[in-house]
């Protein structure tokens, strides 16, 4: 039953109230309030579970039907079939109002129409509220979709629980194929009975499940018919060991929706557009069809993944407007002259862990951009047993030696004065526990002296532990007391590490050597 909670200003204007019962269910309870835009009335309805927005002129249940069915259409970050099923929730005919004065002092809430009060006119040049042409609608439609736009934090959090809520309500298991027994790897029934449990506490089997996933993702890389890819290969491990074993132990079996879901975070979040987005569509098309040749999943699994890809690609092209230019390789010049002397002030962090662990140090621009690489992963305790390459994914360029792109950037023959202020880049080390730091260019400047060497000027955490299981696998060692740690684990550390120290003199002295 579809519940939206009121407070204290909407009294006068809501007769029809209901006393407060429990909500199960997806979608099922809502908080409202009014919010004036520009002289303008209109009701903000924000949803409890995902702090998903709606802006309605009326409380009727049609608009709100209409409404809500547009803005699910586009949610291309879930399948088409996952958004039917959405739509169903919604196919009700009564809403019932309750009165709760403290709902919309919810920080959630409160939050959402703060950042929306606080962004009007942005908020304004991003719809068509005033366009007398558009249906009201579809204007809505556009409105509600345009709030979470207004803050990526809010946006980003807000899309992330909404893929987390769909998937666990509405999956789409792959059916059973004909298992071709195989000694490259094994089959996943070995490990159903985990299937959806908690991954915490179940650290040994993760760590069997990772490491057929990555026998798995080898296999699938080495047949003839593949071309060579420009995505880098690590994605795919990174969504069979990171994405899907974020909490609970999923498989790529699990639910086919998973990869539509994953690539519109990735697209989103990394920019991934041009041929660096069909190439990455592509891939996962071809993974999912060698998942059906050797019996993980049906060859009907395949053929409804790559329409959902498909569908995805269309709509992701649909609404960008960034067109890559693409570059010849061969004829860039990997230095600029005027810079080799300069100094380059760098911040580097390592992705998705908490706290935040950072680097901020300084290097001479005529460092190679080999030396830039193994200075970041030497700063945090990396032990070079990996390959590793730097991306700047805007230009479409990858640093390093790779017999999945033909195109690389050799970091031996370019400098770091190649790269100008505010670049953005990405360093990936080790394609199996797929560890990333964003690397920033934040200063470039003319120093007294020459820089001899790299040098730390701050920083905080101690850096990665090679060969743990990447950095989910960190923050789960991190997050755990000593007490409760895996014995095997501590074990084959030897002793605990200390993942808050930072010993900057010590990693000094070694750039210095």
């Amino acid at each position: 039953m579809l519940q939206i909670q009121y407070g204290r200003s909407l009294t006068k204007e809501i007769k029809d109230n209901k006393p407060k019962s429990k909500i199960n269910g997806l979608f099922q309870l809502w908080t409202v309030d009014t919010i004036d835009i520009k002289g303008k009335k209109y009701y903000l309805l924000v949803e409890k579970a995902t702090g998903m927005p709606l802006l309605l002129t009326n409380l009727e249940i049609k608009q709100f039907h209409d409404v809500i069915q547009g803005v699910v259409k586009d949610f291309i970050f879930i399948t088409p079939t996952q958004q039917n099923k959405l739509i169903e929730i919604f196919k009700t005919d009564k809403i019932n109002f309750v009165y709760n004065n403290r709902s919309t002092n919810v920080k959630a809430f409160k939050s959402i129409k703060d950042m929306l009060e606080n962004n009007i006119n942005v908020f304004l040049q991003l719809t068509d509220l005033a366009d007398s042409k558009t249906s009201q609608v579809k204007k809505l439609v556009t409105a509600s979709a345009a709030i979470p736009t207004l803050n990526f934090e809010v946006g980003n959090n807000m899309f992330t629980k909404l893929i987390l809520n769909v998937n666990e309500t509405f999956p789409i298991p792959a059916s059973r194929g004909h298992f071709i027994a195989t000694t490259e790897f094994e089959d996943l029934l070995k490990w159903k009975q985990y299937e959806g449990k908690a991954k915490r506490g179940n650290a040994k089997i993760v760590k069997e499940v990772r490491k057929n996933n990555l026998k798995i993702c080898w296999n699938f890389m080495q047949q003839d018919k593949l071309d060579p890819y420009t995505i880098e290969p690590g994605l795919l491990a990174d969504f069979l060991n990171y994405y899907l074993l974020q909490k609970k132990i999923l498989f790529p079996t699990s639910n086919l929706a998973e990869a539509t879901s994953y690539i519109w975070l990735k697209t989103v979040k990394e920019q991934y557009y041009g041929d660096l987005l069909t190439d990455f569509i592509k891939i996962f098309i071809e993974f999912y069809r060698f998942l059906a040749e050797v019996g993980l999943i049906t060859e009907k699994d395949a053929n409804l993944v790559a329409e959902n890809l498909h569908y995805l690609h269309v709509e992701l092209q649909k609404n960008n407007n960034y067109i890559f230019k693409e570059n010849s390789l061969a004829e860039l010049k990997l230095e600029n002259k005027s810079r080799n002397n300069m100094t380059y002030e760098i911040k580097a962090q390592l992705r998705d862990f908490k706290p935040v662990m950072w680097r901020q140090f300084i290097i001479s621009g005529n460092s190679t951009v080999a030396e830039l690489e193994q200075t970041v992963l030497y700063i945090f305790n990396a032990e070079f047993g990996h390959m590793y390459d730097l991306y700047n994914l805007k230009c479409h360029q990858r640093f390093g030696i790779s017999t999945f792109d033909d195109e690389s950037l050799d970091p031996e023959k370019a400098k770091v004065s190649f790269f100008t202020q505010n670049t953005n880049l990405l360093l990936v080390y080790d394609y199996g526990d797929n560890w990333q730091f964003d690397v920033k260019i934040e200063k470039v400047y003319q120093s007294k002296q020459p820089l001899l060497h790299p040098q730390i000027i701050a920083g905080k955490g101690y850096g990665i532990i090679d060969d743990i299981g990447g950095v989910y696998e960190l923050q789960e060692y991190y997050d755990t007391p000593k007490s409760k740690l895996d014995p095997d684990l501590l074990d084959w550390l030897g002793e605990r590490i200390d993942l808050d120290k930072f010993d900057i003199d010590n990693l000094n002295m070694g750039l210095a050597k």
